[in-house]
């Protein structure tokens, strides 16, 4: 653990001066610096992402690279970097395989081919805010964004102005949103509230068992926010996408977009 610390501490450095950095720009609204400083923290983020894979794969029978790989195998590294990351669990040693901790990122890694792009999207049926029952297969004709949230998850809530901007944008244009909140019956009054003031205008359903239940169990939710984009037929075509990125993936897949961007 001293040793893996010591490796990851000055590109850490790095990235803390950043992080501030990029608060500054955030702060006096210069956007040319902002979108600087993300461009370094991406680059930072890259670079301790592969210091760490480099420590793993010089310590295969540590238990610190287990942990460190456990925590590396969350949504978004493994809609992006699935292969590097069963490489590297595969090179763990045999002792470690043994571990719950690896046995849960061949969980993992197996959602992750499950719900992969060009997979189809499993059907599910959930209430919404008013006791209706609704079914994912009844957006069938048309692209949806299924979004797994909560109303304690403030990265969820930081994603949500993004949302609204693509679905104002995009909602006459053969677009909708599920929002599948994991929030559990007796936080019932913070969904519906956190729908309200962040004006969630899109069709919003309850998973009453919230992390244990069995849609969150279905798709292999352990973190939010996550979601998957499923074109008319029902076939994931993106997952993860955070910020921007569905802007523009619906402005590259939906059809009057894509004869604009011709």
């Amino acid at each position: 653990f001293v040793e893996l610390t010591n490796l990851l501490k000055p590109a850490k450095e790095v990235r803390q001066k950043l992080m501030m950095d990029n608060v500054k720009a955030i702060n006096s609204k210069d956007s040319l610096e902002t979108d600087k400083t993300k461009k370094l923290l991406a680059a930072a983020d890259a670079i301790i992402d592969n210091l760490e894979f480099i420590f793993i794969r010089l310590h295969p029978d540590s238990y610190i690279s287990l942990v460190t790989l456990h925590q590396k195998a969350y949504p978004v590294a493994l809609a992006n970097n699935k292969e590097k990351i069963a490489n590297t669990a595969k090179s763990l040693s045999a002792n470690l395989k043994q571990s719950k901790l690896y046995k849960e990122i061949e969980d993992r890694l197996e959602f992750a081919e499950r719900l992969s792009i060009g997979k189809p999207a499993p059907d599910f049926t959930l209430n919404d805010t008013s006791g209706h029952s609704v079914s994912l297969s009844s957006f069938r004709g048309k692209y949806v964004l299924l979004d797994f949230w909560a109303s304690w998850c403030l990265p969820c809530l930081f994603e949500m102005p993004h949302l609204t901007a693509a679905y104002k944008q995009y909602k006459d244009k053969n677009f909708e949103i599920l929002g599948v909140s994991l929030d559990i019956p007796r936080f019932r009054q913070a969904w519906l509230n956190a729908i309200s003031k962040n004006n969630l205008n899109w069709t919003n359903v309850s998973e009453p068992g919230g992390a244990e239940g069995p849609v969150t169990k279905l798709y292999g939710i352990y973190s939010i926010p996550m979601n998957y984009l499923i074109d008319p037929n029902g076939i994931i075509i993106a997952t993860s996408l955070r910020g921007d990125e569905l802007s523009r993936k619906l402005a590259a897949v939906l059809p009057d977009n894509k004869q604009q961007l011709k």
